[in-house]
């Protein structure tokens, strides 16, 4: 059992997190270079918020692709749109109300032109 997780500020990892009591967690990964589409902007946009509410949204011109949720209070995260891991079922609506002390969110956007080149590997 988990009580979330998220991608760091610079966006260059991600951590899962146990939840008290629980088993362990093993996360898994996949890292994307962030290369630029062909307008020349960056294939992701990755955006965090943190509080006893929080919503983010995607910039002009990209679409979400991924939206979690971490608090060390598990109690957090029982909310319809995020699963008992702190993944919400609709990226789109990346947002959560009435956390107990704080949560935070973590948003990967992807460019809306998906002809830029992008590598990837797993981890």
């Amino acid at each position: 059992t988990s009580d979330g997780a998220w991608v760091s500020t610079s966006g260059d990892a991600c951590t899962a997190v146990n939840a008290g009591g629980g088993d362990g967690v093993i996360a898994h990964a996949t890292c994307s270079l962030n290369s630029n589409s062909a307008d020349g902007l960056p294939f992701y946009n990755y955006q965090q918020d943190s509080g006893t509410s929080a919503s983010l949204d995607c910039p002009a011109g990209y679409s979400p692709h991924l939206c979690t949720v971490h608090s060390p209070w598990k109690g957090n995260l029982d909310s319809t749109n995020f699963n008992d891991v702190g993944v919400a079922s609709d990226p789109s609506q990346c947002e959560i109300d009435d956390c107990y002390n704080w949560c935070r969110l973590s948003l990967i956007c992807t460019r809306d032109d998906d002809t830029g080149t992008r590598g990837s590997e797993s981890i």
